[in-house]
C-alpha cells in the first residue's frame, strides 16, 4: 500500500520523500541525461564527461571512476534504469557496474580492478579479505565484467574468476560486505562492444516485493539493431549480510581497470518508476458487410506502483464508419477521457495498483466492405513511469469481412430408437438445423435453445453444451451458401412432469456472426409423439400361505403389489384391516415392477365363533409428482368349521339315603362345553320339579356351567321306592 501511495504522490511535480539527507535533493522522475555535462550527478575518480558520454575509465591501467545522482528517491518505489554502454579500445579489462546506494551515504567510488569501482577488494590479489573500500553505502550492483575478477572471492564471497559475466553483488560499506549474489553469461558470450559505435542497450528493473526484498531483472541486446532479451529474471537481492532496504536510494555507475584496460562509457540514461501495464482486446474474427461492429479492449495495471496519466491509443479500422467509443473504469480507476468519436483514439486514464478500464468501440461497416479489418491498441506508461513488461502493451487483432447472410432455424423432437412412446422419466432427442439461405458463406454458426421446465439436457455428440436450461451448439467451420448444419442432443423429461405434449413447448434460434438480424427462430416445438401422460396405477393380490385355526394361532398372508402404470411409484405401502400390518420387500417400483409383502393375523375366539377370519389388504403409493396414488385392495377369507359339543352330570344331595313324603330333595347339574365354539342361551329342564337355576347362560369352549334345583318327595315316590331325576 505504501508503494502505491508514494507512486501517486512522488513524480513529475515532486511530493513526499522520507529521510532525505540535508545535502540530498529529491530525484524527480523521469530523470534523463545525455551527458552533455555531468549535471544531475557527481563525478568521482577517473570519471569524466566527453562527447555526450560518461566515460568511467580511459584505456589505462589502475583506474576507477564513478558518477552518482545528486538526487535520491524513495526505495519503496523501486526504479527502472535504461542506458547504453561501450566497452572497447583496450586489452579487455575490467568492466563497469550500475548500482544503487543508500541515499544517506556520500557519493564515491569503490576499488579498481576486480572491484569494478563498486565492491571492496583485497590489495594484494583478486581474492580474500578486503583492504580497499567499496562505494559508500552500496546496496546492490549489477556488474558487466569482461575480465572475470568481479566473480572472484572479494571479501571472501564469490565462486572464482569467470570472464564475460553479468554479476550481481549485494550491500556493503567500506571494506565489509558486497556479497556475491548471482552471475550469468553475457548475451552472445561477450560483453565487448568492439568500438564506440557498437554500443549495447541495457535495461535494469529493481523494485521491492511485499516483504521488502528488492527484486532485480536485467535485459540487454548484443548491439545496434538487435532485440532485447532477459538475462536475469526477478532475482531476490537477499541473504546473509544483505542490509535492510534504506528509506532512500541513489543511482550510480562505476567502472575500473587493473593490469589490463578498456574504455568504459555510459550514455542515454533514462530513469523512471517501474510499473506493469497491459492491454487485451476482444475483437470478432469475422464481420458481415453492412452490419454494426462492436469490440472491446481492457487496460490493466499489474504493477506495484500506480500509473496516473497512462495513455491508451487505438487505430480503429478505417473501413468502419460512425465510430464511437466509451470508457468504463473499475473501482478507483479514473477515465480522464470517458468517450469520443473517430477512428483514431487517444485517451488518458489513471490506473491505480490493480486498476483497469474497459473501452467499448462501435462502428458501422458499409455493405461494400471487403477484405480484412485490423485493429491495433497500445497502452503507454506515463512519462515518469517505465513498463517493466512491455511485451503486453500492444495488441493487434484482425477480422475477416464476409457478406451478410440469412440463417434460418428448424427444430424437431423425436423418440429414441426402440421407444414406442415418450412417458415422463424418459429420454428423447431434439434436432436443430441451421440453414444458410443466402449466397455467401455464414461464419461462426451457432444454435441457442432454452429448454422448457421439466426438460433437461443429457448430452450431445454435436458440440452442444448446457448451462442450466440454456443449450448452445457451435460449429468450427463456415456454413456454405444454401447448406445446412444439424445439431442433435438428448434431453430428459422429468418423472414428475404432469402435463401433456403441448405443456413443454420451446423454440431454438440459429445465428451467425455474418447474419445482421441475429438469425430467425424456429417454430414452437412440443414433446415428441406418441406421448403418454403420467398415469400412475397399480393392482393388489393376496393369498393365504398357512393357517393355525385355533385361538392364538397364526394365519400367514402373501400380498403382491404390481405397478401397472407408466411411471415410477414411491413409498409403496400396504394397509391391513383389523389393525394388522404388512412388510414389503421394496417401497419403490418402476413401471411394470412388483413387490411382495407379508402379513400375519392372530386367530381369536371371535373368528372361530364367526366361522371365518377375513383380512383386507389395501395398497397405496406416491407418484413422482408427489401425489398420493391408490393402487387397489384385495381380501382373503378363511372359513373355520364350527364343532359345538358338550357334556353334563347331575348329583343329588339325598342320593343313597332314605327319603320320606314331603321331604325337599336338592340336586346339582354340571354342564361342560367340549366343542370349539361358544355356546349361548344355555337352557336346562328337569323331569321332576321346577326348572333348575344355572350360573351362566353363555359357555365358552372348555368352560363349565352349574345348575341347581329341588324336588319335594310325594307318597307315591315313597311307595315306588326311588326317585329318578333327569
Amino acid at each position: 500500500m505504501l508503494a502505491a501511495v508514494l507512486a501517486s504522490t512522488v513524480g513529475i511535480g515532486g511530493g513526499l520523500l522520507a529521510a532525505v539527507p540535508a545535502n540530498a535533493a529529491e530525484l524527480h522522475f523521469p530523470f534523463a541525461t545525455d551527458f552533455a555535462s555531468a549535471d544531475g550527478g557527481t563525478l568521482t575518480g577517473s570519471a569524466v564527461v566527453t562527447d555526450n558520454k560518461l566515460r568511467l575509465t580511459q584505456a589505462q591501467t589502475g583506474q576507477a571512476g564513478s558518477w552518482a545522482t545528486d538526487g535520491v528517491f524513495p526505495s519503496s518505489l523501486g526504479v527502472d534504469v535504461s542506458f547504453s554502454y561501450g566497452m572497447y579500445g583496450g586489452s579487455g579489462a575490467d568492466g563497469f557496474v550500475a548500482y544503487l546506494a543508500d541515499g544517506a551515504a556520500s557519493q564515491g567510488v569503490g576499488a579498481p580492478g576486480a572491484g569494478l569501482g563498486y565492491s571492496c577488494a583485497p590489495s594484494g590479489g583478486p581474492s580474500g579479505p578486503c583492504t580497499v573500500a567499496g562505494v559508500p553505502g552500496g546496496y546492490v550492483g549489477v556488474g558487466f565484467d569482461q575480465f572475470g575478477n568481479f566473480s572472484n572471492a572479494l571479501g571472501n564471497s564469490g565462486p572464482g574468476q569467470r570472464s564475460n559475466q553479468v554479476v550481481v553483488r549485494g550491500s556493503g560499506d567500506g571494506t565489509a560486505g558486497y556479497r556475491y549474489v548471482t552471475g550469468v553469461a553475457a548475451p552472445g558470450g561477450s560483453l565487448s562492444t568492439g568500438s564506440a559505435t557498437g554500443a549495447r542497450d541495457v535495461r535494469i528493473t529493481m523494485q521491492p516485493d511485499a516483504d521488502g526484498v528488492l527484486r532485480l531483472s536485467v535485459r540487454s541486446n548484443t548491439g545496434p539493431g538487435t532485440p532485447m532479451a532477459v538475462i536475469i529474471d526477478n532475482v531476490a537481492v537477499s541473504g546473509a549480510g544483505q542490509a535492510a532496504l534504506p528509506p532512500t536510494l541513489r543511482l550510480g555507475f562505476a567502472g575500473s581497470t587493473g593490469g589490463s584496460t578498456n574504455v568504459h562509457e555510459i550514455s542515454a540514461v533514462r530513469v523512471a518508476v517501474p510499473t506493469d501495464l497491459s492491454v487485451t482486446q476482444d475483437f470478432p474474427t469475422s464481420v458481415a458487410a453492412g452490419t454494426d461492429v462492436r469490440s472491446t479492449f481492457t487496460v490493466r495495471n499489474h504493477g506495484q506502483n500506480a500509473a496516473p496519466g497512462a495513455v491508451v491509443t487505438s487505430t480503429v479500422p478505417a473501413a468502419l464508419q460512425n465510430v464511437r467509443w466509451t470508457c468504463a473504469p473499475a473501482a478507483d480507476t479514473v477515465c480522464t477521457d470517458r468517450s469520443g468519436t473517430g477512428n483514431d483514439i487517444r485517451a488518458a486514464v489513471d490506473l491505480p495498483v490493480g486498476g483497469s478500464a474497459e473501452y467499448t468501440v462501435t462502428g458501422t461497416l458499409p455493405k461494400t466492405a471487403t477484405g480484412t479489418l485490423r485493429s491495433r491498441v497500445h497502452v503507454e506508461a506515463p512519462a515518469d513511469r517505465a513498463d517493466a513488461e512491455p511485451d503486453d502493451n500492444t495488441v493487434t487483432s484482425t477480422a475477416r469481412v464476409v457478406a451478410n447472410t440469412d440463417v434460418t432455424t428448424t427444430k424437431s423432437a423425436a423418440l429414441l430408437d426402440g421407444d414406442a412412446a415418450l412417458i415422463p422419466g424418459g429420454d428423447f432427442e431434439y434436432t436443430v438445423t441451421a440453414k444458410n439461405q443466402s449466397t455467401s458463406p455464414a461464419s461462426d454458426v451457432a444454435v441457442h435453445d432454452t429448454l422448457p421446465d421439466g426438460v433437461s439436457f443429457v448430452g450431445s455428440a454435436d458440440q452442444c453444451t448446457a448451462d442450466g436450461q440454456d443449450v448452445t451448439c457451435t460449429s468450427a467451420t463456415d456454413l456454405a451458401a444454401g447448406a445446412d448444419r444439424s445439431f442433435t442432443f438428448r434431453a430428459h423429461l422429468a418423472e414428475g412432469f404432469t402435463g401433456g405434449r403441448d405443456d413443454a413447448v420451446n423454440i431454438a434460434t440459429a445465428s451467425a456472426s455474418t447474419d445482421r438480424d441475429g438469425g430467425e427462430s424456429s417454430r414452437p416445438v412440443p414433446l415428441p409423439a406418441p406421448f403418454q401422460a403420467a398415469a400412475p396405477a397399480g393392482e393388489v393380490s393376496a393369498v393365504r400361505e398357512s393357517a393355525q385355526l385355533v385361538p392364538g394361532g397364526s394365519v400367514e398372508y402373501r400380498v403382491t403389489v404390481r405397478n401397472t402404470g407408466n411411471v415410477r411409484l414411491d413409498d409403496v405401502a400396504v394397509g391391513v384391516s383389523a389393525g394388522g400390518t404388512a412388510t414389503c420387500d421394496t417401497v419403490t417400483l418402476g413401471a411394470g415392477a412388483s413387490t411382495t409383502c407379508t402379513s400375519t393375523a392372530t386367530v381369536t375366539q371371535d373368528d372361530i365363533d364367526a366361522g371365518r377370519i377375513t383380512r383386507k389388504f389395501t395398497a397405496g403409493a406416491t407418484s413422482p409428482a408427489g401425489a398420493a396414488v391408490a393402487l387397489g385392495s384385495d381380501s382373503v377369507t378363511t372359513t373355520i368349521t364350527a364343532a359345538p359339543q358338550g357334556s353334563s352330570a347331575i348329583v343329588s344331595d339325598a342320593a343313597g339315603s332314605e327319603i320320606v313324603a314331603g321331604q325337599e330333595v336338592g340336586y346339582t347339574s354340571t354342564f361342560s362345553n367340549t366343542g370349539n365354539v361358544t355356546l349361548s342361551g344355555l337352557t336346562v329342564t328337569a323331569t321332576l320339579g321346577a326348572k333348575p337355576s344355572c350360573s351362566v347362560a353363555t359357555l365358552a369352549p372348555g368352560a363349565d356351567a352349574t345348575c341347581t334345583g329341588s324336588y319335594r318327595v310325594t307318597q307315591a315316590d315313597v311307595d315306588h321306592g326311588s326317585i329318578v331325576q333327569s
